[in-house]
């Protein structure tokens, strides 16, 4: 039995103009294509995605450069842990980084010294599921 999927750029489009209407206008909107865009193929979705989106969402460092050699203009949030030991790559090609340890909180700020520039990050804050995100009365 052979498997493919077909990727219509036009109903992708349409979909994400159905979640546009149901935002206000003035409401950014992210379109989250880690894990090879949920294995539909990054390089077929994201192009097309960052034509109507504000921001892509990736897991890991790796697939920011991926979207990033598709050539996407887009901000890129990157929405798992990244090692400190890539955290320069992040700094360095203006990638945003959920936050939520102090080791990379730490190496963000020394990346962004080192390289004389800012580390642009979103906080993760902890709501409840105690899976990711500091505790709003964390004292770090």
């Amino acid at each position: 039995m052979v498997s493919w999927i077909e990727i219509d750029a036009a109903r992708l489009k349409s979909n994400i103009d159905a979640f546009r209407k149901l935002i206000a206008p003035t409401t950014a909107l992210m379109v989250v294509v880690k894990a090879n865009a949920y294995g539909h193929g990054l390089e077929a979705v994201a192009p097309v995605a960052a034509e109507q989106a504000d921001w892509l969402g990736v897991n890991a460092v790796d697939e920011a450069l991926a979207v990033t050699r598709l050539g996407v203009k887009k901000p890129i949030v990157i929405l798992g842990h990244t090692p400190v030991d890539e955290i320069e790559q992040v700094v360095s090609n203006g990638y945003r980084q959920v936050l939520y340890r102090l080791d990379v909180a730490k190496a963000l700020s020394e990346a962004a010294t080192k390289l004389n520039t800012v580390a642009r990050v979103h906080l993760k804050i902890e709501t409840g599921t105690n899976r990711q995100g500091v505790a709003p009365c964390a004292s770090w």
